[in-house]
Formats: C-alpha cells, sequence, structure tokens
C-alpha cells in the first residue's frame, strides 16, 4: 500500500482573488498550521507555485491528519502525493508504474493520464508524458484499460520543481480561510438551521462567534447540542444568561403544552403556542451590541422557511425592518460601517 509523507492541498474561490491572492495563501497557510498541530507527529506547511503543501517531518497517524484537514475551509481537495526527484524520464516511468501497483490492488480499472509541465526545460512535453506514461502502466498491467472520457482512475503527473504523482482525492469543505472576511456573530441553537448557516458563516471567511442563550427554555439540551456544534467547527461558543421565563410561551412555562406532530400547513396558518414573544429581537441586539464590542461587522441567524408565517421575527420583512433599525441605532450604523 502507497504511503506518502506529503499532501498537496488544493484551493478554489482564492484563485479568483487577483493581486492580493497571496494575502488569503497566508491565511489559508496559517489555518493548516493550527489544524496539523493538534495531530500526532511534526509537520511542515509551505506553499509553493500556487500550491499548498503538508509535509510529515516524523511519523504520524494518516487518519487523524486527514480528519484535521477535512476541517480547514478554504481547501477544496486534500491529495497524497508521491514526491520524485527528477532522475530523467525512463526512471520517472519506473516510479509511477511502481505508484499504481502499491495504490490499486484491484487492477481492474480504467484511467487516464493528465501531465502537467510547469517546468519547460522538461525535456518531454504534457501531451508525451500522458502517452508514455500510459503506455508504461499498459505494458506492466494488460488488465487496465485506458478510457479518455469515464475514467475510473485519474493521474496526475506535474512537472515542477520536484515531480509530483498523485490520483486519489479527498474533498475538502471549499469556501475561504476562516478570518479572511473579518468577524461575524451567529445565533447558535444547535438546530439544523443554525448549524447549516454556522458552515456557510465559515465557508464565507469569517472568524465566528457562536452565540447561544439560556433565556429561561424549559428544556435546556439545545445547549448542549448546541456547543457540540461549535466545537465541531472550532468557533468560540459564547452562552448568554437572560431571563424570558415570564414571556408567553410553551417553550418558557410549564402550563402550555407543546404541540407534537404539527403539519406544515398547520405550522404556516397561525402564530403557534411555542413563539417566545420578541426573542430574535432581544437576541439580534445582543449580537449587535457584541458586534460593535469586538469590530465584527456581520450577523447570522438562520430562519427556516416553514417557520416563515408562523413566526413573526421569521419573516423576510422582519429582517429587512431590522437591518434598518440596526443602520439608524447604533454607532457603526450611523458611521457608515
Amino acid at each position: 500500500m502507497f504511503q506518502t509523507r506529503t499532501f498537496l492541498l488544493k484551493y478554489g474561490e482564492i484563485f479568483l482573488k487577483g493581486k492580493n491572492r497571496y494575502v488569503f495563501e497566508d491565511i489559508l497557510v496559517e489555518q493548516v498550521r493550527r489544524a496539523v498541530a493538534k495531530c500526532d507527529g511534526e509537520f511542515k506547511v509551505h506553499k509553493s507555485l500556487s500550491r499548498i503543501y503538508v509535509e510529515a517531518l516524523t511519523d504520524y497517524d494518516y487518519e487523524e491528519l486527514i480528519d484535521a484537514l477535512k476541517c480547514v475551509f478554504g481547501i477544496i481537495a486534500i491529495c497524497p502525493v508521491l514526491v520524485l526527484e527528477d532522475n530523467g524520464f525512463d526512471d520517472l516511468k519506473e516510479q509511477v508504474v511502481k505508484y499504481i501497483d502499491e495504490t490499486y490492488e484491484d487492477k481492474n480499472f480504467t484511467f487516464k493520464v493528465f501531465s502537467k509541465r510547469a517546468r519547460k526545460n522538461y525535456p518531454v512535453n504534457s501531451m508525451e508524458m500522458n502517452c508514455l506514461i500510459g503506455e508504461a502502466i499498459l505494458n506492466a498491467y494488460p488488465e487496465v484499460k485506458v478510457n479518455v472520457h469515464k475514467p475510473d482512475v485519474s493521474l496526475y503527473v506535474e512537472v515542477r520543481e520536484r515531480i509530483y504523482v498523485y490520483s486519489v482525492i479527498i474533498p475538502g469543505p471549499g469556501g475561504m480561510p476562516v478570518g479572511s472576511a473579518g468577524k461575524a456573530m451567529l445565533l447558535l441553537s444547535g438546530g439544523l438551521d443554525s448549524t447549516t448557516t454556522l458552515a456557510q458563516a465559515i465557508a464565507d471567511g469569517h472568524e465566528v462567534t457562536a452565540l447561544s442563550f439560556r433565556y429561561g427554555q424549559r428544556h435546556t439540551k439545545e445547549l448542549v447540542s448546541a456547543k457540540n456544534v461549535a466545537d465541531h467547527y472550532g468557533v468560540k461558543h459564547v452562552i448568554v444568561d437572560m431571563d424570558l421565563s415570564m414571556f408567553r410561551s410553551a417553550l418558557t412555562r410549564d402550563d402550555i403544552d407543546v404541540p407534537e406532530c404539527r403539519g406544515e400547513s398547520e405550522m404556516g396558518s397561525d402564530i403557534p403556542v411555542t413563539y417566545v414573544p420578541a426573542r430574535n429581537i432581544i437576541m439580534l441586539s445582543v449580537a449587535a451590541g457584541l458586534c460593535e464590542s469586538v469590530d465584527a461587522d456581520r450577523i447570522y441567524i438562520g430562519a427556516n422557511s416553514v417557520d416563515y408565517s408562523g413566526y413573526p421575527d421569521c419573516r423576510e420583512e422582519f429582517f429587512e425592518a431590522y437591518e434598518k433599525m440596526i443602520a439608524v441605532g447604533t454607532k457603526c450604523g450611523v458611521e457608515g460601517n
């Protein structure tokens, strides 16, 4: 089985950043360093020619490292690579044939070679490499077949300062590096909507502080869920204590039953007894105040479209009006920030 000490990390949206792309690359490199620092072993993280590499300097746990890298936003692909020195093209073909043997025990697959000659003084051009490396693989393993349209295995050979060979591509979370878009506050209940919104906020590149509220709700297991979600994404989690138990709601009072098994048509027919008066107004106001205090410039909240007509503070009109209120009722808003 092929064992590597080097991983190529690919990124997507950063390529669109033009002349200041290096700033986002540097942020991503730092995020990767923080992620691998939590893994057993020592690693070197560096960038070269629009590529980011992680090199294991000591023994390491492959699965632990991959799991850590899969949590770094900004990475779209993690590729375990075979790194070769340039000892001539014949040696390259031999090494690729060996790589195929060690990577794929079952040779009943189709493949296509994708070569890239970034170093233009290399004596074999990309098209020739595709053909000659493919021929070497076919000669070594007759059961393997070529399929240029839908191959089972895409084999990449990149000739740079060194030669990189890889065919395994592990998806990353994508998005932008955390912190590249500034700070943001997010209301986190621990449910599906706020968790999805948190993932989007991080993918947008924000350094997120997640706010949860202990407001007198009858069931506090949502706070446990919120903590687990925040820990999973590695964001700061703040629980704000406030007492809304005097507000009339099935969520805060034992004398009002929580309805069960309501259909979608019922959810949108009237305001349910689980509505907590002004809850989103209060929570968003806390988030707005914290934004000003820590120089954050965005608030995220996830509202389910099924709740749209049932809960007054989940409607689009409410959020549009609240944005206008913040614009005229806060220092940042008045100053145009």
